[in-house]
């Protein structure tokens, strides 16, 4: 399911609507300080940007692992429903996934992205820019979840003291919200509107694609 930076709609087309799995809870985002070693970029997505206003280029990484083991969980792609789909999200729930995020600056926290029992690391991860004003590029990703649900958060976050801070999440729709119709100006799902604000777009409870601002604090 995961392209490195790219948005693609093949594997989103591939999830069915009528299954839902309990999604993170903004509030359940942890920062650890026990540093492991982190993996090879070949085994994770990853993204490169001005992180911490030294200009220098930065780059942030993804790493899912099974707490039994240390090692790299084992994923797979969902596609039609069948008699193995329960065997094969059981089988990730039973390795007992953690998704982090590394850096390659000195003196970072390793950031918890997930505990969540039903995920597998990320399929999304991007550089959305400096949404905030502070010359620093904010981070965006995206769970991936072991389910068969549509319905994910879109969650952007910054560097702040050297610790990765949750800034904001919104509500999608991983099939619905990609189509070039339904992004801000055919682009992206957001957009900075200096000097501290942005739009965003979002899957609404209604089952519509809406348009949203928000500011930082």
């Amino acid at each position: 399911m995961k392209e490195y930076l790219t948005i693609t709609l093949i594997g989103l087309t591939l999830f069915a609507c009528n299954m839902q799995t309990k999604k993170e809870n903004p509030t359940q985002v942890t920062l650890v300080t026990n540093k492991q070693t982190p993996p090879s970029k070949k085994d994770m997505l990853f993204v490169t940007g001005n992180f911490n206003n030294d200009n220098v280029t930065d780059t942030v990484y993804e790493w899912c692992y099974s707490s039994l083991t240390n090692a790299p969980i084992k994923t797979f792609q969902i596609g039609l429903a069948t008699d193995t789909t329960d065997a094969a999200l059981d089988s990730v729930i039973k390795q007992k996934p953690f998704t982090k995020m590394y850096s390659n600056l000195n003196g970072v926290d390793t950031f918890m992205v997930s505990e969540v029992a039903q995920q597998q690391g990320l399929y999304y991860l991007i550089n959305v820019g400096d949404l905030d004003g502070d010359h620093v590029d904010e981070i965006g990703y995206i769970i991936n979840y072991a389910d068969i649900s549509n319905i994910n958060r879109f969650f952007i976050v910054s560097l702040k003291n050297n610790k990765f801070t949750p800034q904001f999440n919104f509500q999608i729709n991983e099939m619905i919200n990609f189509l070039p119709e339904e992004l801000i100006d055919s682009t992206f799902l957001v957009k900075a509107l200096p000097p501290k604000s942005m739009q965003y777009k979002f899957y609404s409870d209604s089952a519509t694609v809406e348009l949203g601002t928000y500011t930082f604090k």
